[in-house]
């Protein structure tokens, strides 16, 4: 088991365990918000952009890969920059595109949905 500790704007911050490899968009769903649900969601597949994250790892996490279509869906929403062309789809390595030491990428915002839990993690939710 893992530790989550979830923090939002509006409400004192969560301590949670989750099963090594759960999806993080399971863990949140699971938190009672004091106005409705802790995370806005739809789809859960990834697909809409409605679970956006930001996460801080352990440090001896190294990040699970951003994919092609999550990586898209962030940019769709304006949360990544696009890549330029003849430069890769920015999907190349832990955090899409960055190495695991740079804290700007690390912190980049994550899809709940496409999050497996490996480690301790800090979970940042801004959108309620």
């Amino acid at each position: 088991m893992h530790k989550l500790t979830v923090i939002t704007k509006a409400q004192n911050p969560y301590i949670v365990e989750a099963a090594q490899d759960g999806r993080l968009i399971d863990v949140l769903r699971s938190l009672p918000g004091e106005s409705g649900p802790l995370l806005a969601w739809r789809c859960g597949q990834g697909t809409c952009g409605a679970c956006v994250v930001r996460l801080d790892f352990a440090p001896d996490i190294v990040p699970s890969p951003r994919g092609r279509m999550e990586h898209n869906v962030l940019i769709r929403r304006g949360l990544l920059p696009s890549p330029l062309p003849g430069h890769g789809d920015g999907t190349d390595g832990p955090t899409g595109g960055a190495t695991a030491t740079d804290e700007a990428a690390l912190k980049a915002p994550r899809l709940a949905c496409h999050v497996r839990v490996t480690g301790d993690l800090l979970v940042y939710i801004e959108n309620n």
